[in-house]
Formats: structure tokens, C-alpha cells, sequence
């Protein structure tokens, strides 16, 4: 708790009374005078006192009074000398105490984090200094240095819960203005914040030079809200290079992908329909919703597919160019056949890609309720968006002018007029099913600005692969599934992902992954749900593994329907160099083992069929950099595929002889059903006394 600066801690501690009149007196009466006094005469006898002259007595007086004067204004002086320094103590006490619960909140101010918007938005939170010590610490050294430092802290607090709220409210506004042709005001909200940001960032600097004054505090580091400056710091590079992109003169034009998780591919499903969405002046210009066939048909390009895309393809094409775990890799990789393709080539370079979900459109669609298309005898609502426009698909296989793109194109206004005008209740919503869909990689974000794209790989909206750095100690796991039998299956396969971890005294890491896959497609009515899942399994682990045992996969040879050498194909040069990297583990000839995203990767086929239940278990080996010790930082990564359904559990037991200290066992656990895109645990290992 900050102490209350508001008190006055000059104790009042003198009581000083004047002598009584000696007109009427034999002799002298002592009273009390301050911290002092003096015993009276008792049990002698009576005396006349000496005849002596009055201006003797007065002068007596006088040196009595000035001595007890200046003895008084001497302890007096020194109390308040005390006390200022006392103070002076208390404010540096204080500015520690907050400081550091105000770094503890630093993550809490980033906009994309849920818990943004529950902080308690009181701004007054610090007390203010009382009128004496703003008196006193315009003439005080000692105090106007922690003074100063002080209120600028409580400056940078209050600021910082104003853009807390000036955030909460643009929350609310964006449906309407982005949605609603409001992009004027869109980009003057912006500034306005990023106004705020720039104050804040200027006052840490000025803390942080009034503070290195400060003598008690040489035990602190001269940066004093580091956390919440690098979040703020890195939200105001963003922001200003956004309003500069938003005010260019120029059309921007954002790519946006439609993954259908019905039939899973590596960033979250096949790419059945895409948008060009053009901005201009912050308003969403233009929207055209495309069938992927519409750029695939008018592509030139003759380029070698992923092995296991031959299965299916024997051209590689945007369809299917999503096939890296990693969404920005995947990105461009699209982007780069898009725009090849004669529909765009010479016409149009997309600023950005973006990747949307099922669970998006369902999202929005749950906030604007049904959307009826008259002249398609349809209505589309949260519930049969994905099942209606998928058995169109697959009974109108034969038609050109696609179902998707028909019904895309025509719900698309509908759908962005009813979120100009939604409720304020329905804002809210919004609001959280946005934060939702950052989380669970719903939505990925690549732009070609490198500013706008260093916040959104900062903040997890890019879909980038978790990073392992150089000693890395830990373990990573990620399982991209890729679903190259042509059916929509995935939409009823549950995937139950199972880690069983050891770390060993010695340093190495015995991991024991399952994999359980269930079909109940056999339940559905439609015969593209009913038939047999087949899928290409990729597991991301450390680099360095070693597989030691695994079981449940499928024996599938994928041989080229063509010559590729001679008949004129291009190889890719991001498949290429995976692929060179691939070696077969002669004892388990089902797998593939190669180097992708800085991972080692088992690479095998699956199948499962209508009512069945296929079960994969991999058992492999990494070494740790060094042998556990007690205190040593243990860090587990798991990234998850979009779109997938299922359940996770993770144990990781600690060496013999230690425990986890964040629980206080030697086994940590996690399981959940709907866990975020990226798990990242901090654990710290305990030796056992």
C-alpha cells in the first residue's frame, strides 16, 4: 500500500507556557517547558528571598528565555530537518513499492491481451503530496528530487489508465468504423492515442533521469518501467507507422484467405475462396470475393509440388501453397501464386495477407443474426454456414461460377451493414471475440509494411512458428495435419493430442507423444463426411532428436504422375531446401525425418476410417544443453494448428530428486479442450532437501 504523503509528519512536540506573574510571588514557580523540567522544592522550610534589583530579575529572565529560544528552535530544526528526510525516505520507499507493481501489470497493457480490459481504470491511485511538502520541495534539494520523480510517476500512472480507456473505447467504435465507412474517424482515434503514448514515453524518460539523482535508489536500474516502456514503446511505433499507412493516397490491398477446416491443411484448412479487399483513406473501398480456382485456372506457372502434394496435384498452385506450419512462409508462398496468376499479374501487389477461420464468420454471423439470401432460397446463420455452403459445393461440383464465391460475395455486404449499426451490448462482444480469435490463431496477420509487421510478430498475430533460440532449454512440440484424400472428413475427426514428458538427470529428454484420431463421420447424413480420412502427419520437435520407437501410421509410396525434368517444372526453392534435409529412419520406414522452421520434423501418413479410431505413438530423445540444476529455467512450447478439434495433455516430470517449484510436485500437468494457439510454460526446477 502507498503510504498517505497527504498527512503532515511534523509532529507538533512543543508546549511552551509563559511564567506566571511574580508581582504577587516570594519565588519563582516552574512549570513544563517542552521536553524539559524542574523539581520543585519541597520539604524546606520557608525563606524570604533576597532583595535584588527588578532590572537584575528581567535580564535574568531574558537569558533564561533566549536560551530555552534557541535550544527549542535548535530541537525544533532538527525535528524538522528529520522529518523532511524522513519524508524524503518515504517517497523513494514508495516509488520502489509502486514501480514495481506497476511493472507487474506491464503485459496487462497490451491491447491484444484479454486481460486488458478488466484492470481497474482508477487513475488517482498514487496520493498527492500535501500543500507543505509542495511548499517544501520547491526550496529543499532533497525534497524536490524525490518530489519531482514522484509526481512525474503519478503523471505516467495517470496517463497510462487514460489510454486504457481512450483503447476501450476505440474497442467499442471499430464495427462501426470500420464497417461503416468512418475511416476519418478511425485514423483521428489513432492519433489520439498515439499522442497519449508519445507523452508517456517522454515522462519514463524524464523518471527515469530524476530518479538516477536519487540517492537510495542505487539498487535500482536506472530504466524503471522497462516492461511497460518496451510495450508502450513498441504499441507507438505501431500505431504511427498505421496512421501514415492509412493516410497514403494510394489503394492498399489486403489479401484475405478463407480456410475451410473441413478439409485441414497446414495453417487451418483448404483455401476454398479468398477476398481482395481495398482500403482507401481507412474505408474499406472494394471487396471482391473470388473462388481459389479463379487464380489457380490463370495460372501460367509450372512448379514441382511438395512430395506428398503429388498425391493429389501435379502442379503446385495457391490451393495448396499453404502447406507450411508456419503462417508467414505460407503467406508469401500464396501471395506469390496469386499474384502470378494472369487474374492479378502486372495489375495488383497485395499489401498483406490475412488468414480468416470458420470460427470468424460464425462469430460475426452469431452478432448480426441470419442473413437470408432471397434469390439462393438460403439463409445463412452461425450454425449451417459451413455445412450449407459445403453441401452446395459438393452438388455443384461441375459449376464454374462457384456456390461459395456466390454466396460470399452476397452475404458480405449484408454482413458488414448490420456491424456498422450493432448494439452496445453486441460491441462488447465483438471486442471479445476478437481478442478470442488473436488467441486462438483465428485470424493471422503478414503485411509487407516492416513496422506493422514487427507488432504484429510481437504480439503472436503473424501465426509464426515458435522461435527456438540458441540454447534453448526446454522442449517444443507442434502437429500439423494435411488432409490429401479430397474429402471434407476433418470436420468430424476428434484429435486427442497426448505428451508424455521425462527430463533425466543426465540432460536428455525422453518424450512419448499419442496421437489419438476418431471418425465419426459415419454419423452424417452426407456421403463427403462418410468416407475415409487420410492425412499427412507432420510432429515438430527439438533439433537433434532421435526417434526410438513409433507405431499407427500407414505405409503410402507418392510417386509423380509426370516426368518433372523434362517436362518443363520448376522447382521451389523453400520445398527444395526442406526436402534436401529429408532422410529415412531405417528402422521405422513410414517416417520421414527432415529440417523445417528451425525443428526437427517426423514426417508419415494416417488413415482413418467412418467410426474407427487411429492411434499414433512416437517415442523420441533430445538432450538438454546442460544437466539439470536446481533453480534452472525449464521452458515447454506447444503450438497448435488452427482449426483442429480435440483435447490436450501434457506431463512433464521433473529429474529424480527434483520438483516443480510453480506446484510443488515433481509431475507439472496441463489438459484443456480449447487451449490457446501457442502454450508457453516458465517452470523452474527445485532440488528435493
Amino acid at each position: 500500500m502507498p503510504r498517505d504523503f497527504s498527512k503532515n509528519n511534523l509532529s507538533s512536540v512543543i508546549d511552551i507556557k509563559k511564567p506566571e506573574s511574580s508581582a504577587s510571588k516570594t519565588r519563582p514557580s516552574f512549570k513544563k517547558i517542552g521536553i524539559f523540567s524542574a523539581k520543585t522544592h519541597e520539604n524546606r522550610r520557608s525563606f524570604e528571598p533576597k532583595k535584588v534589583r527588578k532590572n537584575q530579575l528581567a535580564d535574568k529572565k531574558f537569558k533564561k528565555i533566549f536560551f530555552l529560544t534557541i535550544v527549542i528552535f535548535a530541537l525544533g530544526g532538527g525535528i524538522i530537518v528529520f522529518s523532511l528526510y524522513d519524508f524524503h525516505n518515504q517517497v523513494v520507499d514508495s516509488l520502489k513499492n509502486n514501480i514495481g507493481l506497476f511493472e507487474e501489470s506491464a503485459s496487462s497493457f497490451d491491447p491484444l491481451n484479454p486481460d486488458f480490459f478488466n484492470l481497474n481504470r482508477e487513475k488517482n491511485i498514487l496520493p498527492t503530496p500535501s500543500p507543505l511538502v509542495e511548499f517544501g520541495s520547491k526550496i529543499i534539494p532533497i525534497l524536490k528530487e524525490s518530489v519531482g520523480a514522484y509526481k512525474t510517476f503519478q503523471e505516467i500512472v495517470g496517463n497510462t489508465f487514460l489510454l486504457l480507456q481512450k483503447s476501450s473505447s476505440l474497442f467499442d467504435k471499430i464495427p462501426a468504423l470500420v464497417f461503416g465507412q468512418r475511416g476519418g474517424e478511425l485514423i483521428g482515434e489513432l492519433e489520439d492515442i498515439s499522442n497519449i503514448i508519445a507523452d508517456i514515453d517522454s515522462k519514463n524518460s524524464s523518471l527515469a533521469t530524476q530518479t538516477s539523482k536519487l540517492k537510495n535508489f542505487s539498487d535500482t536500474r536506472s530504466d524503471l518501467s522497462l516492461p511497460i516502456q518496451i510495450e508502450i514503446g513498441r504499441l507507438n511505433k505501431f500505431l504511427a507507422a498505421l496512421v501514415v499507412w492509412l493516410k497514403e493516397p494510394k489503394d492498399h490491398h489486403l489479401l484475405v484467405l478463407l480456410e475451410n477446416p473441413a478439409e485441414m491443411r497446414p495453417t487451418g484448412g483448404f483455401i476454398g475462396s479468398f477476398a481482395d479487399i481495398t482500403l482507401k483513406n481507412g474505408n474499406i473501398a472494394i471487396v471482391n470475393v473470388h473462388d481459389i480456382n479463379d487464380a489457380d485456372r490463370e495460372l501460367d506457372l509450372k512448379t514441382i509440388p511438395p512430395k506428398p502434394v503429388q498425391a493429389i496435384v501435379t502442379n503446385w498452385r495457391a490451393a495448396d501453397a499453404n502447406w507450411f506450419f508456419d503462417f508467414p512462409a505460407s503467406a508469401r508462398k500464396v501471395k506469390y501464386f496469386i499474384e502470378s496468376s494472369n487474374l492479378y499479374q502486372g495489375k495488383i501487389a497485395f499489401d498483406g495477407v490475412i488468414a480468416v477461420s470458420h470460427n470468424v464468420v460464425r462469430d460475426l454471423l452469431s452478432l448480426t443474426g441470419p442473413i437470408e439470401i432471397s434469390d439462393e432460397k438460403v439463409v445463412i446463420d452461425k450454425d449451417n454456414f459451413l455445412t450449407e455452403i459445403q453441401r452446395q459445393v459438393q452438388e455443384n461440383r461441375m459449376n464454374k461460377d462457384s456456390y461459395p464465391k456466390r454466396i460470399l460475395q452476397k452475404i458480405t455486404p449484408v454482413l458488414f451493414e448490420r456491424l456498422a449499426s450493432l448494439s452496445e451490448e453486441n460491441r462488447k462482444n465483438f471486442t471479445s471475440f476478437a481478442l478470442n480469435w488473436v488467441e486462438k490463431k483465428d485470424v493471422r496477420i503478414v503485411l509487407e509494411d516492416e513496422k506493422l509487421e514487427s507488432f504484429m510478430e510481437a504480439h503472436n498475430l503473424s501465426g509464426r512458428a515458435y522461435s527456438i533460440s540458441q540454447g534453448f532449454y526446454g522442449d517444443y512440440l507442434a502437429v500439423s495435419n494435411a488432409n490429401l484424400g479430397g474429402s471434407k472428413t476433418d470436420l468430424f475427426i476428434d484429435q486427442k493430442i497426448t505428451l508424455e514428458s521425462q527430463i533425466n538427470e543426465d540432460g536428455t529428454v525422453s518424450d512419448r507423444l499419442k496421437i489419438e484420431r476418431k471418425h465419426s463421420g459415419n454419423k452424417s447424413k452426407f456421403s463427403w463426411y462418410n468416407t475415409t480420412n487420410q492425412s499427412y502427419i507432420r510432429v515438430y520437435v527439438p533439433a537433434g532428436s532421435r526417434l526410438d520407437s513409433h507405431s499407427g501410421s500407414i505405409s503410402k509410396i507418392v510417386k509423380p504422375k509426370i516426368n518433372y525434368a523434362s517436362s518443363g517444372y520448376t522447382p521451389d526453392e523453400d520445398v527444395s531446401k526442406i526436402e534436401s534435409t529429408e532422410r529415412d529412419l531405417l528402422s521405422y520406414p513410414n517416417v520421414k525425418m527432415f529440417k523445417e522452421s528451425e525443428k526437427d520434423v517426423f514426417g508419415f501418413w494416417s488413415k482413418v476410417d467412418p467410426g474407427k479410431t487411429a492411434t499414433i505413438t512416437l517415442d523420441y530423445v533430445h538432450r538438454l544443453p546442460t544437466p539439470p540444476t536446481s533453480g534452472r529455467k525449464y521452458t515447454f512450447v506447444f503450438d497448435k494448428q488452427p482449426g483442429i478439434n480435440g483435447s490436450y495433455k501434457f506431463e512433464i516430470g521433473a529429474p529424480v530428486g527434483y520438483y516443480w517449484k510453480e506446484n510443488n510436485l515433481p509431475i507439472f500437468e496441463y489438459s484443456s479442450l480449447d487451449i490457446p494457439g501457442q502454450v508457453v510454460f516458465e517452470l523452474t526446477l527445485s532440488k528435493i532437501k
